[in-house]
């Protein structure tokens, strides 16, 4: 084979590579197109859920030989995040950006200068972290195949303590927890596991403290504290009642063990079944600072080993 013809067969074996790449690039954007249109049509969150894992999949699996585009998992998580909430009339979150441009982070008009994406977590299970820009704090835990939504109460506190999250009313810290509550309730409705921990409004709604036989000095603290700032507190049989307000009250106290440790709780009780122990801690300065120095006896249960990896 002379040297011109050689070089011809290997143009046209690379051409002919590159047609069968076109040819499973064609197919796998057809199959992508479909996947965008069962997104776009969802009626319920089931079919949300459901689409975005699909799309997803799809991108994770398919890399374009004319890179046009490339929408990643935090694009289509983001996308889930908005269409779940619109099925809800509710326009909490954007994914546009100044420019009104789709983008891979969410933003919401309630909580200026904040903006959240998705990450993969690092555990064996998978799943996503959704997580704030500014500080990198882990709000909540996401996983669309196993059906599961954890809150991060330490995130959550971390960004109220914050420069920018200092600078939030009390409205609008009630609209992120209510918003984040109703996207809970959304996926409730898809039998995803819910651990709501601190921003879980009902009077039945006990809060454990991890550590036992709390000291004495902690209390101690609580009452003067809770007397410097001119909130009622009431020793019982087994803790302490607070009176923040007349149709706010909470109930620290313990229980005892099969061992005869005391496992101390939290519990708030409003009239209106809406008020969270996140909300006492975002309102009332005093309190937050007490539960946050006293943190190593305080720290309310939670998930470590979904959130000691973020």
């Amino acid at each position: 084979m002379s040297q011109k013809n050689k070089g011809t067969s290997i143009d046209l074996s690379l051409l002919s590579d590159f047609q069968k790449k076109l040819s499973k690039d064609s197919f796998a954007l057809n199959k992508l197109d479909q996947y965008i249109k069962s997104f776009v049509r969802s009626n319920d969150v089931k079919s949300v859920v459901d689409n975005t894992d699909f799309l997803i999949k799809s991108t994770n699996n398919y890399t374009q030989i004319l890179p046009l585009f490339h929408f990643d998992e935090s694009f289509w998580l983001a996308q889930s995040i908005v269409k779940i909430f619109r099925l809800k009339n509710n326009d909490f979150f954007s994914s546009l950006n100044l420019s009104g441009q789709l983008t891979s982070s969410l933003r919401s008009g309630s909580l200026p200068n904040f903006e959240f994406y998705f990450i993969s977590s690092k555990i064996p299970a998978g799943g996503y972290y959704f997580k704030d820009a500014a500080y990198n704090k882990t709000i909540f835990y996401l996983d669309l195949q196993h059906r599961r939504f954890f809150i991060n109460p330490r995130g959550l506190i971390d960004i109220i303590e914050s420069k920018l999250g200092s600078l939030l009313n009390e409205a609008q810290i009630r609209n992120f927890t209510r918003s984040l509550n109703l996207l809970a309730d959304s996926f409730f409705t898809d039998e995803f596991a819910l651990d709501l921990n601190i921003i879980q409004p009902e009077n039945d709604a006990v809060f454990e403290i991890e550590s036992l036989d709390l000291p004495a000095i902690v209390t101690d603290k609580l009452f003067i504290a809770s007397q410097a700032n001119q909130v009622d507190i009431f020793a019982l049989d087994n803790g302490f009642q607070l009176n923040f307000s007349e149709n706010i009250k909470l109930l620290f106290v313990s229980k005892l063990d099969n061992l005869g440790h005391s496992q101390w709780y939290f519990r708030v009780i409003d009239e209106n079944n809406s008020f969270s122990f996140f909300d006492l801690l975002a309102n009332y300065s005093w309190f937050r600072s007490w539960y946050l120095e006293n943190i190593d006896f305080l720290q309310i249960v939670f998930r470590k080993e979904i959130f000691n990896f973020t």
